[in-house]
């Protein structure tokens, strides 16, 4: 639609900018894109009015300006085509996989069970696969991904906007806070830090050491929890959307199915920033 126009635009821009100025942006340069990208914002938030998602969440959760609304509503378009939040889940890259490493997994390509042979419709290789251990999804040379890279990166960009919020504003700034402090971080004026009992354990699990032997733990925390946050974030989505249109709206499977009891709603959302809000004025 037009949203997602609108929003190419501004990256086209850019490029052009970062070619004419061999990949350095002088200051005309900077001028005509802030002139460029006040002007897209401008038709972006035009063309958000009147949408539901936008009037009644998107433009009420803190952090959430009209570029990245416009990004979230231009890429899913059509709610209706997503009757599961698993479903938007799968399509933002936000699934699990088989993890391809392990012993099951080495079975399966004796077997001839592998990736590239279902590159057309991955969900047949993932319900053949043996392998119970998933992980999430990452782009390899050779293979399709079967998810929208672009929208994945842009609820990247979302949630590191959540990151750089103030806990007392942001209610998903705060999830994130939260769950590092569940991790065992520490913050202090200096940040945040990983005592190093915290980290011994967590490295002793298996958390944070790479493929190449460094341990990394706070790193793989840190995206563990935005991740969760951007999980979040998109089921609140599917689910007030949803709402607004007058469709079926279930609960994430794991919390019907899988044993989990502490479902937080868009609505929960949208309160606690309305307080939050209200205390400021």
């Amino acid at each position: 639609g037009r949203v997602y126009q609108l929003e190419t635009q501004g990256d086209i821009s850019l490029k052009e900018a970062k070619n004419d100025s061999d990949g350095k942006l002088t200051s005309p340069y900077v001028e005509q894109l802030q002139h460029i990208e006040n002007s897209i914002k401008k038709d972006i938030q035009q063309d958000l009015e009147g949408k539901p998602i936008y009037n009644e969440f998107l433009e009420k959760i803190h952090g959430m300006g009209p570029i990245l609304a416009g990004g979230i509503v231009a890429y899913i378009e059509d709610i209706n085509k997503f009757s599961t939040v698993s479903r938007l889940w799968a399509y933002a890259g936000l699934h699990v996989v088989p993890c391809l490493t392990c012993e099951k997994c080495e079975k399966d390509k004796m077997n001839d069970v592998v990736p590239s042979k279902y590159e057309g419709n991955m969900s047949t290789y993932y319900r053949l696969s043996t392998c119970t251990k998933r992980v999430m999804p990452r782009r390899r040379a050779g293979q399709k991904a079967n998810w929208n890279t672009k929208f994945g990166t842009h609820l990247w960009k979302c949630s590191d906007q959540f990151n750089f919020q103030q806990e007392e504003k942001s209610w998903y700034k705060k999830y994130v806070s939260d769950l590092k402090r569940s991790y065992g971080f520490i913050k202090n004026e200096d940040g945040w830090h990983l005592p190093d009992e915290k980290r011994d354990e967590w490295i002793s699990k298996g958390i944070g050491v790479t493929s190449t032997g460094k341990t990394v733990p706070m790193g793989h925390l840190n995206n563990r929890a935005l991740r969760k946050a951007r999980k979040l974030f998109l089921s609140h989505v599917w689910a007030k959307w949803r709402e607004l249109e007058g469709l079926e709206v279930s609960k994430p499977w794991i919390i019907e199915h899988g044993g989990h009891s502490d479902y937080i709603s868009p609505d929960e959302v949208l309160l606690w920033e309305e307080k939050q809000r209200g205390k400021k004025e």
